[in-house]
């Protein structure tokens, strides 16, 4: 796959998160700045919502703000997250060079996509990427904490965690490589039952146990059961940072 030279224009500003410069900084700073302190300074893999920033950028910030300490290493974040509009078999990414936001534009790591292109079940797909917002939304809060860095955008379509596991290790990196992992909880339940079930969900991931993750928990179940397998299999630890549903 050759570079195209193209930008992925931003296909949620206005929706998800605004699409004037200033109020999208400025929301982004607010959910930063008012998320709470936390001892997780050096997670190598984040999962972190994708809903409009109304409902879960607080969420968001939470996971994103430690990230700042570690601005001048960081320079590579791998977003992996679920395909909401087109289905499709395994894992995608797309012909950009540079994804755009009201923020700016970040460069794609093709050094990385090419390698990725070397695995079954991964293809290019710019067609699954329109109106999808899951990745995208990641993009502002990382640009805000982050400044200078490159992404490596993976679309998880119907594919295993295996798939997703094997992905995520081409690409693992060191201490300049952060995986960010797009998901949201439970949809459109009562406030108990979202509760009920938000806190099973945590439980699992927190014990690493992917096998017990589902789209009824999880919309970006497959995603994150791939970065528990890596998880597990590299002996890591999951800290719950925050989790919230829309009730809240």
């Amino acid at each position: 796959m050759n570079k195209t030279g193209a930008t992925r224009a931003p296909h949620v500003a206005g929706a998800f998160y605004p699409a004037e410069p200033d109020s999208l900084e400025n929301i982004v700073a607010q959910c930063i700045a008012g998320a709470a302190e936390t001892p997780v300074a050096d997670a190598k893999i984040i999962i972190a919502p994708h809903a409009g920033y109304v409902f879960s950028g607080p969420i968001a910030g939470t996971a994103f703000k430690p990230l700042s300490r570690r601005r001048e290493t960081i320079k590579r974040v791998v977003i992996v997250g679920p395909a909401h509009r087109v289905g499709f078999k395994g894992l995608a990414t797309t012909s950009a060079d540079a994804w755009a936001t009201p923020l700016g534009t970040v460069p794609v790591a093709w050094d990385a996509l090419r390698t990725l292109l070397t695995l079954p079940n991964f293809h290019v797909s710019d067609r699954v990427f329109e109106g999808e917002h899951s990745l995208e939304v990641h993009v502002p809060f990382l640009q805000q904490v982050l400044g200078d860095f490159e992404i490596v955008p993976i679309l998880v379509g119907d594919a295993s965690a295996g798939d997703v596991a094997r992905a995520l290790d081409a690409v693992w990196g060191g201490p300049e490589t952060l995986i960010s992992v797009s998901s949201d909880l439970s949809h459109f339940l009562d406030y108990e039952t979202a509760r009920t079930l938000d806190t099973r969900t945590m439980q699992s991931i927190e014990l690493l146990k992917l096998e017990a993750l589902d789209g009824k928990g999880a919309c970006g179940h497959r995603a994150i059961a791939g970065a528990l397998s890596l998880a597990r299999r590299r002996d890591m630890r999951v800290t719950g940072l925050d989790t919230r549903n829309s009730g809240d």
